[in-house]
């Protein structure tokens, strides 16, 4: 099987959230602790749990992207079996989500150290970062990605 590299997708402008918790803006939800965990660690968690990836870019809304590694740093931390990395999401009004998607991964990853990191061709699996989601039927996850 080919190796499987997740996306998971934080592109946004934190600026409905942030005002509905009664936070400053900027204040992504993605960073909202639910659980104990943040909403961005239980996505993870899912996304690992439901696929078999050792690999994970966190594409992100360039004006957050401080805030975003910062705390992906804190992940990488708790989860040295899994090499994060991230990209500037491309913004582009008139693309489609998986358009962005695929500009943006095109641009440029990088590493949590700010250095680029080269992809290469493996299959891709993406989810939302905002998505809280239980462990799912991995036989049918496993028999679509194939």
């Amino acid at each position: 099987m080919n190796n499987i590299h997740g996306i998971i997708t934080c592109g946004g402008n934190a600026t409905r959230f942030a005002k509905s918790v009664g936070k400053s803006y900027p204040y992504p939800k993605h960073l909202e602790m639910l659980g104990g965990k943040s909403v961005l660690g239980h996505a993870l968690d899912s996304l690992v749990a439901n696929i078999n990836t050792n690999s994970v870019t966190f594409i992100l809304n360039p004006d957050l992207e401080s805030m975003y590694v910062d705390y992906l740093k804190i992940l990488q931390e708790s989860r040295p079996d899994l090499h994060l990395s991230y990209a500037p999401e491309i913004k582009d009004e008139y693309d489609g989500v998986f358009t962005k998607i695929k500009k943006t991964v095109c641009d440029g990853i990088y590493t949590l150290n700010g250095q680029r990191f080269e992809l290469g061709n493996p299959v891709i699996a993406i989810a939302l970062g905002d998505l809280v989601i239980t462990e799912g039927n991995t036989e049918a996850i496993k028999r679509d990605i194939a």
